[in-house]
């Protein structure tokens, strides 16, 4: 009996000690981010959104982890990014680093256009950790989206402020107006548009911004689409101006069509595409027309002046039997094309624009807006770096361009080879920025070995040389007695 009742004991005390090794061997907790709440919050003439955060998990985030989580905001309406911020730059403090924590913030990313909302509706798409750094309980709440309207006050109305003492109402000030007055044909079979504000209100500075989108003008003919920034064909900024007016030539930088086609052409221009700028009308932004173009000759006719075949005289136009070819399209193209090692075990790339075209200015944007070059090594992220930071002398902005430059990764530890073998893939454009001539050719990938015992050069120890004896030591010693003649 007393043997049973030891065998009993011996086993209770087993499962306790079992059970406390499970729990000791179980993984420590793990945190989860997800996007709890999407608002819209008016503010003067705009409305701003607020997104709130929440670490509903039970574990930590490591500080190392934490520096690496982006948050991306994505309109559906204008179908466009809405730009990415660090976590780390949202939150200083690192509240949500702590579990079963929650941070509220309004939507200011810096230098980006995209920081209140568009007039009607907006579908906001809100994701947290959107580069998948972090290692979460829960992988699949990551995202939120939301459908928020915008409805602010017009020009003329008023609007009433609860801080202001009676009640006071303070009216709106005055506010801008673009539409498109005129499309024609210019100039063999190109394009002409006229816009004015006719608003009472200057543009604000964000319309011309050259580190955010600004401004967009669209024109579509048929199904075919193109845009160029207001900043472009407004260098002197005459619209900003009430009740003014500005004519210029399409010609879009990184468009397969720069002019009108022969034949009938569909022409839909719209100013203000995103609607970007609140303006005391919005429902001007566009002007449809339909334009033909005829069939001009490809060489003058004999006899013919220079002057009035460049004109486009009626009569060459309708003896006119060929077709003048239009200029092929002229695209950028960048291509990474070279990885190699530095004694050192550093990377050195080269990129290339190997192109006919060349790059727009705002993708050397630091920012979201701008190009980015991503690297892996293996399965494993290893940071990227952005186009503005890497070619500072826009080398590349032109057609034919290279650059050779040293890695140096955002993320820790990634800046050099690990001791084997490497297997390095770069790739340029990871977010399709750029429209270019060849999309099948921004990545490469080589693999690269580091030493795993980098051999030092063995230097041989310094001799000082002997110094001469004195010529006393030197005499005395020639006259010691030779060795067989020593006594042993």
């Amino acid at each position: 009996m007393k043997t049973i009742k030891a065998l009993a004991l011996m086993a209770s005390v087993f499962i306790l000690v079992l059970g406390a090794a499970k729990g000791s061997w179980a993984s420590p907790p793990l945190p989860d981010l997800t996007v709890t709440r999407i608002e819209s919050v008016q503010q003067g003439l705009s409305c701003k959104l607020r997104i709130t955060i929440a670490n509903i998990g039970d574990g930590e985030i490591p500080q190392h982890e934490f520096m690496d989580i982006g948050v991306r905001v994505n309109n559906g309406s204008g179908n466009s990014n809405w730009g990415k911020l660090m976590l780390d730059a949202i939150d200083p403090a690192r509240k949500l680093a702590n579990p079963h924590s929650e941070l509220t913030f309004i939507w200011d990313p810096p230098g980006h256009a995209h920081d209140n909302l568009l007039q009607g509706d907006n579908h906001i798409i809100v994701t947290v950790d959107c580069y998948r750094m972090l290692n979460e309980s829960n992988e699949t709440n990551n995202t939120l989206e939301r459908t928020l309207t915008c409805r602010t006050l017009r020009e003329g109305s008023v609007e009433k402020k609860s801080d202001v003492p009676h009640g006071r109402q303070i009216p709106v000030p005055a506010l801008p107006d673009l539409t498109v007055v005129k499309v024609e044909e210019h100039f063999l079979c190109g394009l002409k548009i006229t816009l004015a504000n006719t608003g009472n209100g200057v543009l604000p500075p964000v319309a011309y911004d050259p580190s955010s989108n600004g401004v967009e003008i669209e024109v579509r003919n048929g199904t075919q689409r193109c845009s160029m920034m207001l900043r472009n064909a407004d260098p002197m900024k005459k619209l900003s101006h009430p009740h003014s007016r500005l004519s210029f030539i399409w010609n879009p930088g990184g468009c397969a069509q720069k002019g009108l086609l022969p034949g009938k052409n569909r022409i839909k221009v719209t100013v203000d595409s995103s609607n970007m700028v609140v303006e005391s009308n919005e429902n001007n932004n566009s002007m449809e027309r339909v334009i033909s173009c005829p069939r001009y000759p490809t060489t003058p006719k004999q006899g013919a002046s220079t002057r009035a075949y460049h004109a486009g005289t009626p009569l060459e136009r309708r003896s006119s039997t060929s077709r003048r070819p239009l200029p092929p399209a002229s695209l950028p193209d960048l291509t990474v094309t070279k990885i190699a090692k530095t004694p050192d075990c550093k990377i050195k790339i080269t990129i290339a624009n190997i192109g006919q075209g060349s790059l727009s200015p705002i993708d050397y944007d630091t920012g979201s807006g701008g190009v980015w070059l991503r690297m892996l090594n293996g399965n494993h992220n290893w940071g990227s770096m952005v186009l503005g930071q890497i070619d500072k002398q826009k080398k590349l902005l032109n057609p034919n361009g290279h650059i050779t430059f040293i890695w140096k990764s955002n993320r820790r530890g990634c800046s050099k080879l690990l001791p084997g073998k490497n297997v390095i893939k770069v790739t340029i454009d990871t977010d399709n920025n750029v429209k270019e001539s060849n999309e099948n050719n921004n990545s490469l990938t080589k693999t690269l070995t580091c030493p795993l015992s980098p051999v030092k050069a063995i230097r041989e120890p310094h001799k000082t040389p002997r110094k001469p004896l004195p010529r006393e030591k030197v005499e005395n010693f020639n006259k010691q007695k030779p060795v067989n003649q020593l006594k042993v």
